[in-house]
């Protein structure tokens, strides 16, 4: 049966009445757990029906459209394990363990791509050691020398994971303390219990006990509600977000830069897209710089591409990270310079705004002192730049303008859910597409 029989079957089936029904916007999602708890007879938590278990919370997540999996805390953690799923739930106690530097790798590989992680961690033995292997990474610190037995987190800051939610019954917690970006949206008077911290695409969020889950406090009203509060938070994937690259780039696309120096010297700096080569693999676009300062103007060539979570430049023959989408204080090492996202903040653009824009800094690699600032938003670049490295006064490029301003798959412009051939219209060119490759497997089992 060649292709265009599939197309026209597939057609057909598009069209069976059964399918003519409104689909939702997103998915429900596939929640993975990977817990400690065991009953009698070896159940995991989502099947053990006794006061430790989650079996009442795995239940309602069914009846919310979530298929439930779990494994054994013992298990490694790897993209392949985490990759299916749009909610993983980490629950750690007091029999976990020290997570590797590829495990976390992994979890936060996973989070930028747009996944949703919720870890909650018991107050016993060295479940906070074991649960700060992870979330460290996102600004979360478990404090191991919590000493408070049980109680109510009562104080919480408006949020979807907090909607509805007036007091959450908690047993040996473990309190929370973060750094910016992450934000506390919960506390226990000035102790924090619940933290949330978005990164690349997706988010993480932290509880500081493992028993706001169990079927021991099941009957309490807040903690089902904030269950279901982090249900859906697994359901909201990138949806709007997935497609916005860090520097969307396009053949004929030009930036344009309005600079200044200390002596109010002004001028004009253009990056315009001239051409795109397939480098190491990878499509790469070929981008003009044109500096008009009239004391020294230059005219270069660079070779980038852009995810919607990392920047790369071609370079040396190898491909460079240049920049990352967070978190703050993670740095990269770059042929003597340390790249490091220093801030991230809401900023106002000439193209409107307050839009979340990410500010990095340029160091050698053993100087403390940033020689460049840069910021930009996923979906328009790079729209600020503060340059120290020629001299003592900085040198200042703010965005004037973007030409075509606007494209399919820009900010505010996504590609839509089905838009197999990225045009921003789901039609019979996405079906094409579909059916061009109808069956191809890539799996190696194949």
């Amino acid at each position: 049966m060649n292709n265009r029989v599939i197309f026209l079957l597939v057609i057909s089936i598009i069209f069976s009445p059964n399918l003519l029904a409104p689909m939702e916007a997103t998915a429900k999602p596939g929640i993975l757990w990977i817990s400690e708890h065991h009953d009698s007879v070896g159940n995991l938590s989502i099947l053990n029906t006794g006061p430790l278990g989650y079996s009442q919370a795995a239940k309602m997540a069914e009846e919310m459209g979530a298929v439930n999996l779990e494994v054994d805390d013992s298990v490694v953690i790897n993209l392949d394990l985490l990759a299916p799923h749009s909610l993983v739930v980490l629950g750690v106690s007091e029999t976990g363990s020290i997570r590797s530097q590829a495990e976390q790798d992994a979890i936060a590989t996973y989070v930028a791509e747009g996944g949703r992680l919720f870890v909650m961690c018991g107050g016993v033995g060295n479940a906070g050691a074991y649960a700060n292997s992870v979330s460290i990474f996102f600004g979360v610190t478990f404090d191991i020398d919590s000493t408070i037995i049980s109680g109510y987190a009562d104080t919480f800051v408006p949020d979807p994971l907090t909607a509805g939610v007036s007091n959450i019954t908690f047993i040996g917690p473990n309190y929370l303390v973060v750094e910016s970006p992450a934000i506390l949206l919960g506390m226990s008077g000035q102790n924090g219990l619940l933290a949330r911290r978005d990164y690349g695409l997706g988010s993480a969020a932290f509880w500081g006990d493992d028993w706001v889950f169990m079927n021991d406090v099941w009957e309490d009203v807040d903690n089902r509600r904030f269950a279901e509060n982090v249900y859906r938070f697994g359901q909201v994937t990138a949806n709007a977000q997935e497609d916005l690259l860090i520097w969307p780039l396009w053949e004929g696309r030009t930036w344009t830069y309005h600079c200044q120096d200390s002596s109010d010297t002004v001028w004009i700096e253009t990056r315009e897209v001239i051409d795109s080569n397939s480098l190491g693999g990878e499509q790469y676009y070929k981008v003009r710089v044109t500096n008009n300062c009239p004391y020294a103007p230059t005219e270069t060539d660079v070779y980038v591409r852009s995810t919607n979570y990392a920047l790369y430049e071609w370079k040396n023959n190898k491909e460079v990270m240049i920049i990352v989408a967070g978190p703050v204080g993670v740095g990269i090492l770059n042929e003597g310079t340390v790249r490091e996202i220093i801030s991230e903040d809401l900023m106002a653009i000439p193209y409107g705004g307050p839009y979340e824009t990410y500010t990095y800094g340029i160091r050698d690699v053993n100087e403390t002192s940033p020689y460049a600032l840069a910021s930009f938003v996923q979906g328009l670049g790079i729209i600020k730049i503060i340059d120290y490295s020629v001299g003592y006064a900085p040198v200042t490029k703010e965005l004037q303008s973007i030409e075509p301003d606007h494209l399919c798959g820009d900010y505010g412009y996504p590609y839509p859910v089905g838009d197999e051939n990225h045009d921003c219209i789901v039609n019979f060119k996405d079906l094409g597409v579909i059916a061009e490759h109808w069956l191809v497997c890539t799996k190696p089992d194949c």
